[in-house]
Formats: structure tokens, sequence, C-alpha cells
């Protein structure tokens, strides 16, 4: 039993914390500013080229990727039997083994198919220098964890109307706020 208060007492302890990610950029961030044999020598010959309507180009580089998923089941069994009697008085002995195994497999011929495009336009003016880019992927975020004081009291009730004394939780509650405050760590 207490195992269990103070299981529950910790999370609805560490429910005070929320997890959001911050946007630090993309990886194609590092092309700005860089010539066209620049961006050619890392990404290569582009599967396309366009005028981008200012007198520059848009270099165009696609990918695309297939994966396919089909339902099927195996299954294997084996056993063995084996059976034995002797009678010594007249010298006789009766025996019996039996060994079997085997594999079954099906395929129901239902499958799913997806197909995902992943690209980067690379957007050159006339003097072939990087001056932006558009593409679906290469986010990156950085995770951190800040101290919600509405989840927090909010939680304190809960426990102490169904859980704990409040004379337990709103100390822990208030000594997390503090050190959440001393981190740097509350919500905004």
């Amino acid at each position: 039993m207490k195992k269990i208060l103070f299981f529950s007492l910790a999370l609805s302890l560490s429910s005070c914390y929320s997890v959001y990610g911050v946007y630090t950029g993309n990886v194609h961030d590092q092309l700005r500013n860089k010539s066209k044999n620049e961006v050619l020598r890392a990404y290569g010959v582009a599967d396309k080229v366009e005028e981008d309507g200012a007198g520059g180009s848009i270099l165009i580089y696609e990918k695309l990727t297939q994966t396919t998923t089909s339902a099927n089941q195996s299954s294997m069994y084996g056993g063995t039997n084996s059976a034995g009697a002797a009678a010594y008085g007249n010298g006789a002995a009766y025996g019996i083994a039996q060994s079997r195994s085997a594999a079954n497999s099906n395929s129901y011929g239902v499958s799913n198919t997806s197909v995902n495009k992943t690209f980067v336009n690379v957007f050159l003016n006339k003097e072939g220098i990087v001056y932006d880019y558009k593409s679906n992927y290469g986010n990156q975020y950085k995770y951190e964890k800040c101290f919600d004081k509405t989840k927090t009291w909010v939680g304190v009730i809960y426990s102490g109307l169904f859980v704990f004394p409040l004379p337990i939780t709103i100390p822990l509650a208030i000594v997390k706020q503090r050190q959440a405050k001393k981190k740097g760590q509350i919500c905004k």
C-alpha cells in the first residue's frame, strides 16, 4: 500500500512539467549565401532546374520512397509421442515412437503501399548565389521541459481530494516550483 501511495504522489508531482519543442532551424539553412557550385558539390546534380521568374533559377531535388507492407501469417508446430511395454516372461517387448513437425505460411493478399516524396527547392539569384530554399524535411527541434504552474496546482487540489492530504502535497509542490524557478524552467 505504501508503494502505491508513493507512486501516486510521484506521478502527481511529475505532472508538474511540460515538454515542448523549440525550433532551432533547418538542415538546409547552411545553403544560404552559398554559390551554385557549392550547392552542386553538397547535393549533387539537381533533378530539375527551372526559372524563378526574377532572372535566377531553382534547383529542384526530389526523392520518392515506396513502402509496401502485406499481411502474412506463419505457424510452426511439432510433437513427439512414445509408448513402450515389456514382458519378461516370454521375452517380448513392444514399443512405439512417433514424431512430427510442420510449418505453415499463409498470405492473405492484403497489402498496403505508401509513397513518400521529399524535396528541397534551392533558389539562386542572377549571380548564382542561394537566397532561399523550400523543403518538406529537415526541421530541427530542441526539446525542453518547463514547470507548468496550472497543471501543478490542479494536480495538488485533485490529489488532496482523493489521494493525499493537502499538508503533504502543497509543500512538495512549492519546493518543486522553487527549484524550477531557480533553473529558469517556469513555463511562460
